[in-house]
């Protein structure tokens, strides 16, 4: 089962997998070379998790490690802000009386679909790949002496707008 959900996740991420999941394309499996000299490598960090109410109950999220990534723009993809949260369900609590509902919307792929002015990459471990998505994107033979795995990542994710949020919160 976990398998099958890291095969998802992976197949979300880049151009799908063999189950047909619906993709984002917001990475690409790159030889070591193709990174520039430059350019700071960071990690990925997988999450892991059971929800049996969800029609994906077994889940697992990969999220960029956003500590080790010197991104010059603005990664974040807009959302609602406290402030205007707090008005909205005041709002809603307010006007109760007269019949006033909330409803909301679970946006699970909105920040993968946030082009980057620039691309961003990590390195994953060789043994974090489920076989169909080795033998589809022949992931063998990137791997590197060292069994690491590199990823441009082309489209923002939810670790960097984490990380954004984090630093403008403590600042």
């Amino acid at each position: 089962m976990w398998i099958r959900a890291l095969s998802n996740e992976w197949g979300r991420l880049a151009q799908g997998n063999n189950e047909g999941v619906v993709y984002q394309d917001a990475i690409d499996f790159i030889s070591k070379n193709d990174v520039p000299k430059d350019r700071d490598i960071t990690y990925a960090q997988f999450v892991c998790d059971h929800r049996p109410l969800k029609s994906e109950p077994w889940r697992v999220r990969i999220e960029v490690g956003g500590d080790r990534i010197s991104y010059p723009d603005d990664p974040t993809s807009p959302a609602c802000g406290l402030l205007e949260t707090k008005i909205i369900l005041n709002s809603v609590i307010s006007d109760a009386k007269r019949g006033d509902r909330f409803c909301t919307a679970d946006l699970k792929d909105h920040f993968l679909g946030s082009p980057m002015q620039r691309p961003e990459y990590m390195k994953v471990p060789f043994a974090c790949f489920p076989p169909n998505i080795v033998q589809r994107y022949n992931v063998d033979a990137l791997k590197t002496e060292d069994g690491f795995i590199y990823i441009r990542i082309k489209k923002a994710s939810m670790a960097l707008n984490r990380l954004r949020s984090l630093r403008t919160i403590t600042s």
